[in-house]
């Protein structure tokens, strides 16, 4: 029974940080977002089922068109693919692994973690599949703006993760290994100067030719911090998705403004910014609170690619053949 008395105090005492922290941020909560707070902190059973939609990424050299991640639970696979926003046309690239994420450069090759932890890279038609690294395991590829280099990061079994840029062929031009530390999710911005990432609840960021990491502060969230961010075409501002939504800060003056809310029943994951800069695709969750029986949990979840204009408006589900 003492047992249980902590738990709900630790529910308790988490749900009243969440209030806080959405105070200081200046969010509105979402006025349908009913979902029981208790069950994130119990580890409910998730149920997915179907087609899940995944990590969208726009094309550099054309804002209507994107790569993006496509799993089947019934088959137990998951590809790459492509779609045009205009012809509605949806184009198998390749079969991949279960990690969501692939890169298109400006030179229309589309880098991706497979199934075996390695980096590859294929052009948007199919054409020309090539690994790129060969040891470790390596994640979260991200081209710079002249599509000539890549950085990864890549673990070893060390408590420490190295982060290695590489041309567009594959070597090795340098290593930022311990000075990022534990880091996960990073972005290029689009002038190449400064890669940010995520550290812990933190958006930190670091000049290339400098690799000194800087915390942009008063933007940590609540609820499992900040999930994922992209740059927006200036180089000054990311937008980033939390728990209560998606934002909008300038790396330099630290101003912070909400884009759209979110809650535990709505949340926002990958997020890729249009090259015209006026778009937003948006990988979007939808949990629904199936059933509880004590403290057993069970929930459904879906994911989905959403399009929205750049300052929130106009959201719409895609839907796909």
């Amino acid at each position: 029974m003492a047992k249980n008395k902590y738990i709900y105090v630790a529910i308790f005492l988490g749900f009243i940080c969440l209030i806080i922290s959405c105070k200081k941020l200046g969010i509105t909560p979402d006025p349908q977002c009913d979902f029981p707070v208790e069950v994130w902190y119990l580890n409910p059973k998730i149920e997915q089922s179907g087609f899940q939609y995944m990590a969208p990424h726009f094309n550099p050299n054309n804002s209507q068109e994107f790569v993006f991640f496509k799993y089947d639970f019934g088959q137990k696979k998951g590809g790459l693919y492509k779609y045009n926003l205009i012809t509605k046309e949806e184009s198998h690239i390749v079969d991949a692994g279960v990690i969501p994420m692939a890169r298109w450069s400006v030179k229309d090759w589309i880098a991706f973690t497979n199934s075996d932890r390695q980096i590859w890279k294929i052009k948007s038609n199919g054409d020309s599949l090539t690994q790129l690294t060969n040891f470790g395991e390596n994640f979260y590829p991200d081209w710079n703006s002249e599509g000539t280099q890549l950085i990864i990061k890549r673990t070893d079994q060390s408590p420490i993760d190295n982060w290695i840029i590489l041309t567009e062929n594959g070597q090795k031009i340098m290593e930022l290994d311990s000075t990022l530390g534990t880091s996960n999710w990073h972005s290029w911005s689009p002038d190449g100067r400064i890669l940010s990432y995520l550290f812990g609840p933190s958006l930190v960021y670091t000049y290339i030719d400098s690799i000194k990491p800087i915390i942009i502060p008063n933007i940590t969230p609540s609820g499992g911090g900040i999930i994922r961010h992209s740059w927006e075409n200036n180089s000054e501002s990311i937008i980033w998705s939390g728990n209560n939504g998606i934002f909008r800060t300038n790396i330099f003056s630290h101003e912070t403004e909400q884009i759209t809310h979110a809650c535990d029943e709505i949340i926002y994951m990958y997020i890729s910014i249009s090259p015209d800069g006026k778009t937003l695709l948006l990988d979007r969750n939808d949990r629904e609170y199936i059933t509880s029986d004590a403290l057993t949990y069970e929930t459904k979840e879906q994911r989905s690619i959403y399009i929205m204009d750049i300052d929130g408006q106009n959201e719409r589900k895609l839907e796909f053949n």
